[in-house]
């Protein structure tokens, strides 16, 4: 099997990839799009964020996608509704994503904000930074419900 990562992925896991996958040849791009090892015949691709988010490297990716050799790949986020992925399944190119990957975080994310909004964090801030201190009248969460809806699909 051959494989294509983006150097930080390489660095952070190439002793766990050897382990688990013997004989896996792996093929890093670099930041700049530079590679270490042939493109020719990758079959799985990892594309990570760090490779989407980098000109040089996303270079290097795309025509990449359109290998005939390539029997899989991970997409960096939730969302596959790009057409480039709906040719990839037409293919036969098994396709998988990080859905839920971030749920925690984000969870997190949302709850920092509902504290922020309800403590009036902002306004603190704001008395802070002048070396100003007056009443501020704020929410309190105790025995509050946080509910969350999204539209059903």
């Amino acid at each position: 099997m051959k494989l294509c990562v983006s150097a930080e992925v390489h660095d952070t896991y190439a002793s766990r990839i050897a382990e688990s996958a013997p004989g896996c040849e792996v093929v890093r791009i670099d930041p700049d799009g530079s590679l270490h090892g042939d493109l020719s015949g990758v079959e799985v691709l990892f594309f990570s964020l760090e490779l989407a988010l980098q000109p040089g490297a996303l270079a290097k990716v795309v025509p990449l996608m359109e290998a005939p050799s390539l029997r899989w790949l991970q997409s960096p986020g939730a969302g596959v509704d790009h057409p480039v992925f709906g040719r990839l399944l037409e293919r036969g190119v098994r396709l998988t994503n990080a859905s839920g990957l971030h749920a925690e975080p984000i969870a997190q994310y949302i709850f920092a904000y509902v504290l922020h909004w309800e403590r009036n964090v902002a306004r603190h801030l704001e008395q802070q930074a002048a070396r100003e201190y007056q009443v501020i009248v704020s929410g309190d969460l105790t025995s509050k419900t946080l509910g969350i809806s999204y539209p059903a699909t």
